[in-house]
């Protein structure tokens, strides 16, 4: 199973760096000590420190992967808090590090009550190491032993594959919260019309396009939507007047908005849809690249409107808009199941897109929430059914 070593939590240096609104959500066993490091056969694991970035730079060299720029790195795991930085590592016995299972702890709002949650990023191990899931085992006790004595009860997980599905249900009862289907919506025939006439297509889809962009143009009487490029106290004001709205969902104020959007090395586009002067909703949208074939796409990742349908329509209406500005050829989305998004982007013109399903997983990871007085919100928590998740919930596309 694994040994550990503990800290005493009130010993823990590490709070003294934790603002006193996330320490307020920590909920530990009483008198539990915080599980630093783990041990599971020749293997020790244990928390990777800021300092050793260019270790974890290597790895993803090492394992073939895309390797994240020491800002991006810092800024998904340490800046929000340091405190709470989530990087669990594993090492050989000749101190190499082997494996990295990162994540990043966030406050989830349950049923008007508010708890941190652990959000899982992509798992990495070392080629020669990942044979029998011996790792991959190790990282999960580990990092349930570690989240439980810090009192952090709920985990997600976005972009799970199938081993996370089955080895996480085996091994630490992680359950599937959704699995979403990403639609699309057309911008351009810019790529439709080159692959049937070649050069020739170009003109033709100038003239198809015209049409097409016609509706994205179209007034939205009362509504102005655009784009914000910092956060204010209005977004304070708009998390509070619509969180209710909800019954689970991941916190949605200035601080985080602040933190995983503006902050991010990696450009956002955050539309603000008001009324009035008064902020109703936002949605959030990445232009990239097709990792998939050779369109340009502009996606949703974030959409937070309190279920208003008259906002989502306003906000679908410029992110369409923005898209063209872009010289994206789809515009795609994968709405939360049972949203008021849901219900918009299931019917014409959008159709779903040519992609897997985005799975997400949820577990508990404390066995211990009756004793702490959570187990009602934590039980409600990993129920997929009550979440209202979008990607960039994840370090989607980042």
């Amino acid at each position: 199973m694994g040994s550990a070593e503990k800290l005493q939590l009130s010993d823990s240096n590490s709070l003294r760096f934790v603002p006193d609104e996330d320490v307020r959500l920590l909920k530990p066993p009483k008198g539990q000590s915080v599980t630093l490091t783990w041990k599971a056969g020749r293997i020790s694991l244990r928390l990777l420190r800021r300092d050793e970035v260019e270790k974890a730079r290597r790895l993803y060299r090492l394992a073939g992967e895309p390797v994240p720029s020491a800002e991006i790195w810092d800024w998904r795991f340490f800046q929000r808090n340091p405190g709470l930085s989530n990087v669990l590592a594993a090492f050989s016995e000749d101190k190499e590090l082997i494996g990295l299972y990162p994540g990043t702890v966030r406050p989830v709002y349950i049923h008007g009550q508010e708890l941190l949650c652990f959000q899982a990023c992509r798992t990495l191990v070392h080629p020669k190491y990942r044979g029998g899931g011996r790792v991959y085992i190790g990282f999960l006790r580990f990092c349930f032993a570690y989240l439980e004595s810090m009192g952090i009860p709920v985990g997600i997980g976005g972009g799970a594959g199938e081993a996370a599905l089955k080895v996480g249900a085996w091994v630490a009862d992680n359950r599937e919260m959704c699995a979403l289907t990403t639609y699309e919506r057309r911008l351009s025939w810019r790529l439709a019309a080159r692959s049937r006439l070649g050069f020739l297509g170009k003109p033709l889809s100038w003239a198809l396009d015209a049409g097409l962009h016609r509706p994205f143009r179209s007034r939205n009487d009362g509504w102005t939507v655009e784009p914000v490029q910092q956060m204010t106290a209005e977004f304070d004001d708009l998390w509070l007047r619509k969180r209710d709205r909800y019954q689970v969902l991941l916190r949605r104020d200035a601080r985080e908005l602040q933190w995983r959007y503006f902050d991010c090395p990696v450009p956002a586009t955050i539309l603000a849809a008001r009324k009035q002067g008064v902020l109703q909703g936002f949605a959030v949208l990445r232009h990239r690249q097709d990792d998939m074939g050779e369109a340009r796409l502009t996606s949703v990742i974030d959409m937070f409107s309190g279920q208003d349908p008259e906002v989502e329509v306003a906000l679908l209406q410029a992110a369409g808009a923005e898209g063209i500005r872009q010289g994206s050829d789809f515009l795609q989305f994968a709405p939360s199941l049972g949203s008021v998004s849901e219900l918009l982007v299931s019917q014409k013109p959008w159709r779903p897109a040519r992609r897997p399903l985005e799975h997400v997983i949820v577990s508990e990871t404390t066995k211990r929430a009756e004793e702490v007085g959570i187990a009602d919100l934590t039980e409600r928590a990993i129920d997929g059914r009550q979440w209202y998740y979008c990607q960039g919930d994840s370090d989607f596309f980042d």
